[in-house]
């Protein structure tokens, strides 16, 4: 393959887990609309507590194992001996399947003390719901690594798509039958949260009916029966690679445990009554956080763009062009994280009204805290890109060190600040600004230190034409917003019309002001051609002005 084809590919396999990764999130962000609707917001309190639990024991049980296993495939199949490849991923089947039997196991018999242990007893009959998802899950990791190994990233797109339309359609449809057959809020909550077990059994199926196709028609091209490469071998490869990516992923993970244990009982501690804390809670995480968490998921293409030329840039030690290839993408955050910080800091309340327009209640406490929170996104975009360049750099111990320190700071501060009465569920977001700055500035300290220096004019530079992009379209944003409330009577709807005009006035305002150049666009996905078009027209600009002159 040539390195032109080897680029083609990659970026290929970008776009396609970005579309994907588009669609997970708002397929998550509107599956909610209607499920709030149906529990109810004290009901998704109880989802809420069991899916953190979950996801803790998820990227424990997956988060670092299918990076292994592509890793090992794909250094066999580079090696030519396929034969190793298909016995890498049936070892890693069965181990993968054997850990997730365990933890499901874990999580179904041990979910009345997980539950207590959280401070919201009513989530067990949830944790126990969820539970069978972390088999699936475990088992689906060790054919997505087998086809990302392969460069093929189509099946792990696929499946996540599978899993979040399954969560989506059986999950609410496990949710009316409840309500119909007038079970308890708890019971409820448990069918809603079924619908992502639904999916994930879904999504594992379609993983292993791809591989079994692939098997059937690649068979004659093995070169050699299966290998009798030891199975400690593999199991160890697997454990050392995968250990640093789990380690950093379980940081967070439990920060976020940590979150649902702590907020309810702070609040409680600060005066309020078990089911007023339920409603902060529930209200902030279930509205608030999935529009926070909207941004930087867009971030991550643009990692994994940056990683293999940062990589060869640092093996022919030229510094120069690491630095400038970690400029760029520090940039393309900013122009995607600052406007995002400061739309939603001012819209946040209309695009929370548009979207959850029946929960007047819980809008009316998720808005103010948006607000707050909205800041966190210009600090939080910038944790996907430098995580990525230390892990070019062989550096992947030290994001570990980065957010180990700021979940200590999160739990710290929130620990303080929720259990004060007059800043309670606030001290939540202002928490979340403190981790992820802390986490930005030490991974900025640790890539000065082991490899390129950005600089402080750099990082100014970095920041300064998009943070001014993005004031004056916020002015003019908010100008237009004005005269079209006046024009329209303040429909709920108006906000549309006013996200459309901030983004393509953003947008020419960014180009206009050269806020990018040719080699921050062809980081992105798309960005050869993308580059090439702005390029076309440019050179046609430059040709009609000159012809004007003369």
């Amino acid at each position: 393959m040539t390195r032109a084809s080897e680029k083609g590919r990659f970026l290929g396999g970008v776009t396609v887990l970005t579309v994907s990764t588009a669609a997970v999130k708002l397929i998550g962000l509107f599956y909610k609309i209607p499920l709030i609707r149906l529990v109810g917001i004290g009901g998704m309190a109880y989802f809420l507590a069991a899916y953190h639990i979950y996801t803790l024991l998820f990227m424990l049980s997956t988060s670092g194992l299918p990076v292994a296993v592509s890793i090992l495939v794909a250094r066999s199949r580079a090696e030519g001996k396929n034969e190793d490849a298909e016995r890498i991923y049936r070892i890693s089947l069965i181990f993968f399947s054997l850990i997730g039997v365990l933890c499901s196991a874990l999580l179904y018999i041990s979910a009345d003390i997980a539950a207590a242990a959280v401070g919201i007893p009513e989530a067990s009959h949830c944790i126990r719901a969820v539970a069978p998802s972390l088999l699936f899950a475990a088992s689906g990791s060790a054919v997505r690594g087998y086809f990302q190994g392969r460069q093929d990233m189509r099946p792990t797109a696929i499946s996540q798509l599978i899993e979040s339309g399954g969560k989506l359609v059986l999950g609410l449809a496990f949710t009316k039958a409840a309500l119909e057959a007038s079970l308890p809020t708890d019971t409820v909550a448990a069918f809603a949260i079924a619908g992502l077990t639904a999916g994930s059994f879904m999504s594992t199926a379609y993983l292993l009916l791809r591989r079994f196709s692939v098997r059937r028609k690649e068979k004659d091209q093995l070169s050699a029966p299966l290998t009798d490469m030891p199975v400690r071998k593999i199991v160890g490869e697997i454990a050392s690679i995968s250990a640093p990516i789990t380690l950093g992923a379980a940081v967070m993970s439990i920060t976020s445990l940590i979150d649902t244990a702590l907020i309810a009982k702070r609040l409680q501690a600060a005066g309020f009554a078990p089911s007023a804390a339920n409603m902060l809670y529930s209200s902030y995480g279930n509205l608030s956080i999935p529009m926070f968490n909207l941004i930087p998921a867009f971030i991550a293409p643009v990692a994994l763009s940056m990683t293999p030329l940062l990589t060869a840039a640092a093996q022919k030690k030229d510094r120069e062009h690491e630095r400038e290839l970690l400029i760029g993408a520090l940039r393309i955050c900013a122009i995607v994280a600052i406007p995002s910080s400061l739309g939603l800091a001012t819209f946040g309340r209309e695009i929370l009204t548009l979207i959850f327009r029946t929960e007047i209640a819980a809008t009316d406490i998720a808005a103010p805290l948006l607000t707050v929170l909205s800041p966190a996104i210009f600090v939080s975009c910038p944790i996907t890109v430098t995580n990525a360049a230390l892990q070019a750099y062989g550096k992947a111990h030290k994001p570990i060190i980065s957010m180990a320190v700021g979940a200590a700071i999160k739990i710290a501060t929130e620990f303080l600040l929720v259990g004060v009465p007059s800043i309670n569920i606030y001290g939540a977001p202002i928490s979340t600004i403190l981790c992820d700055m802390t986490i930005v500035l030490i991974n900025l300290y640790f890539i000065g230190k082991y490899t390129c220096s950005v600089g402080e004019k750099g990082l100014f530079g970095v920041f300064l034409r998009p943070l001014f992009a993005s004031f004056i379209s916020a002015l003019a944003t908010v100008v237009f917003a004005g005269i079209l409330r006046r024009q329209i009577g303040g429909s709920k709807y108006e906000i549309i019309p006013v996200i459309i005009f901030n983004v393509v006035f953003y947008a020419f305002f960014v180009l206009f002001t050269r806020a990018v150049d040719d080699e921050d666009i062809r980081l992105l996905p798309q960005g050869d051609k993308i580059a090439g078009i702005l390029k076309l027209k440019r050179k046609k600009q430059w040709k009609m002005k000159t012809g004007s002159k003369r």
